[in-house]
């Protein structure tokens, strides 16, 4: 009777009178990730979907914790660039309007100091366009990544994760969900070459999804499991755990301690992203009045009175 929750469910209700099951109408609400799909899916085919639901609202739990770290790092680097163009656009009219107002009359340093206050203005002008595009990419990227939920990879997605620090925080992250949702999958018995092949289709990274279709690949080929697992971009010690694997219990317990081991690698990289963000913050602003300080200095002009006029006082 509710219009709008019509539209909403209406993807699920086609998927249903298709014949699809309940998974796949699920997958049509666009709602749910794909790790929590990958549970439910498989614990419908092993016909313990009732075992499968608590682990599905565990996994929901997670990623939004995961996503609130993310919503968090993405709010702190846009307060970044926005604290950025408002001092730079503030700066520019004042520092240079101070130089405009104190003139030289001297005809020999007038043309001088024309020269000097074109560049400092010039310098400037480079800086709030930098700053304005990083934030433009910043809405970009933001806008991108809401518009493609779901999807496993796209152009933006390839060119955030290029960026180093960015690209090794969403891989901890999704090894984390992936190990995670494995972990549970194991202790709902569902079959090793279907958890990893789940598990790779609900990775949200291509490098975490291309780790368990080649894990899949070698199991299939006769390979022993922990020696299927053994292999890049799993850190060493990830690796030896898992090269001693004897049974499956021991699987689930090895990929729940890198779960964690991986969640809290993320946890430092965005504190390390917080701290690099705020410190190129202030290095960016260093070089703005730093520039002004050295225009300052090229023509002999007081710096205490150039504070003094800048802030309508003595100094």
């Amino acid at each position: 009777t509710n219009p709008p929750r019509q539209n909403i469910l209406a993807p699920a209700r086609e998927a249903l009178s298709r014949g699809l099951g309940i998974i796949d109408a699920m997958k049509a609400l666009n709602i749910f990730d794909r790790g929590t799909l990958a549970i439910l899916a498989a614990s419908e085919r092993a016909n313990k979907i009732a075992e499968g639901i608590p682990h599905a609202i565990q996994s929901i739990t997670d990623k939004r914790k995961n996503m609130r770290s993310i919503a968090g790092t993405m709010g702190w680097l846009g307060f970044d660039v926005i604290t950025i163009v408002q001092a730079m656009f503030w700066g520019k009219d004042m520092v240079i309007g101070w130089f405009n107002d104190n003139k030289p009359t001297e005809p020999e340093k007038l043309a001088e100091f024309e020269n000097v206050v074109g560049n400092l203005s010039l310098t400037w002008d480079i800086l709030i366009l930098i700053a304005v595009g990083m934030g433009i990419f910043m809405v970009w990227a933001i806008t991108s990544f809401y518009l493609n939920r779901g999807k496993k990879d796209w152009p933006t997605a390839k060119i955030v994760r290029s960026i180093p620090m960015i690209g090794a925080y969403m891989r901890d992250l999704g090894f984390a969900d992936s190990m995670m949702t494995a972990s549970r999958m194991i202790k709902g018995t569902v079959p090793m070459n279907e958890i990893l092949e789940l598990s790779a289709d609900s990775a949200s990274v291509p490098e975490v999804a291309k780790y368990w279709e080649e894990s899949k690949d070698d199991l299939l080929r006769g390979i022993p499991l922990g020696s299927a697992l053994d292999r890049e971009p799993l850190t060493r010690n990830e690796r030896l755990e898992l090269a001693t694997l004897s049974d499956l219990t021991q699987v689930a317990t090895i990929m729940e301690s890198i779960a964690e081991m991986r969640a809290q690698n993320a946890k430092t990289k965005h504190s390390l992203i917080l701290w690099l963000a705020f410190g190129l913050t202030g290095v960016y602003l260093a070089i703005a009045f730093g520039s002004a300080i050295f225009a300052l200095t090229v023509m002999n002009m007081s710096i205490d009175s150039a504070l003094g006029g800048l802030t309508g006082g003595g100094f």
